[in-house]
């Protein structure tokens, strides 16, 4: 039996180690591409690179990430089925995901996607573009307009998801408290959670937060060329973490909760 511990050590060390001319061998040969660009893009345990095309004067230059899969994942061939599907049928119902390539052979199934979560929203995962409007205080406006990295994914309870995104923006806030309030606000305006899920919120947050920080950790060990990317939620995740159990479930959830209503009341013109 393999054990977890095995199991990422493995992914680790299957990373892939493919130079930026083998890239461009790789997507003329399976994809049928013209490359005029490329560059590598930050990863775990996957190789990604950013493809520009030629400008063939129909289309006019295109742009792809081509994503090279671990040598642990890539064997397993249902993994990468059901990853590109759920992207495909993502894109096709309208939302901000990449709309996978078909190679020069393949092509891509459809597929009902019910109780899937993304399972790392963190902004190195999205993509987002400036609204042409000046908010009320003259800041800048952004949208998202892409959702990156499918290698995560997984089906179950929505509440995950939340967490997760809770985690995330935590990290990326000078203002990190309140955070937990706008992503509710914003998730329960289109699915409202539970009572238990709730309950719930506040030590899936501090797991995720657990799981992130200790995870990275134990990478950094087994791929120390990688530190600088692995280590980004160890900024500050540390802290994070500490501040919400010295102040406990109770007062962040007030704060949460108080936040939520705060803005929707602000957005509602009340």
């Amino acid at each position: 039996m393999t054990s977890k511990e095995e199991i990422g050590k493995s992914q680790i060390s299957s990373k892939p180690a493919v130079n930026e001319a083998q890239a461009i061998k790789l997507a003329e040969a399976i994809y049928g591409l013209q490359v005029s660009k490329v560059k590598p893009l930050p990863s775990y345990v996957d190789q990604n690179f950013y493809i520009q095309t030629v400008d063939d004067g129909n289309n006019g230059q295109r742009e792809y990430v081509l994503k090279i899969m671990n040598g642990n994942d890539s064997v397993n061939s249902e993994l990468i089925q059901v990853q590109t599907c759920a992207m495909k049928f993502l894109f096709d119902e309208g939302l901000p995901t990449p709309n996978p390539l078909s190679t020069k052979s393949g092509a891509i199934m459809s597929l009902e996607a019910i109780g899937i979560n993304h399972g790392d929203l963190n902004d190195h995962n999205l993509l987002v573009e400036k609204i042409n409007i000046s908010n009320e205080n003259n800041g800048n406006e952004y949208r998202i307009s892409g959702i990156l990295d499918f290698g995560d994914m997984s089906s179950g309870y929505y509440v995950f998801e939340v967490a997760i995104t809770i985690m995330y923006m935590m990290i990326e806030s000078t203002d990190p408290l309140p955070v937990g309030g706008y992503v509710l606000a914003g998730y329960e305006s289109i699915i409202p959670l539970k009572d238990e899920e709730k309950e719930a919120l506040f030590t899936l947050v501090c797991c995720r937060f657990a799981q992130s920080l200790v995870m990275a950790r134990y990478s950094v060990l087994h791929c120390p060329e990688n530190e600088e990317y692995l280590m980004i939620t160890a900024k500050t995740g540390w802290k994070h973490l500490m501040t919400l159990l010295d102040m406990g479930k109770e007062v962040i959830e007030k704060i949460w909760g108080n936040t939520a209503r705060s803005y929707l009341k602000k957005r509602s013109g009340h």
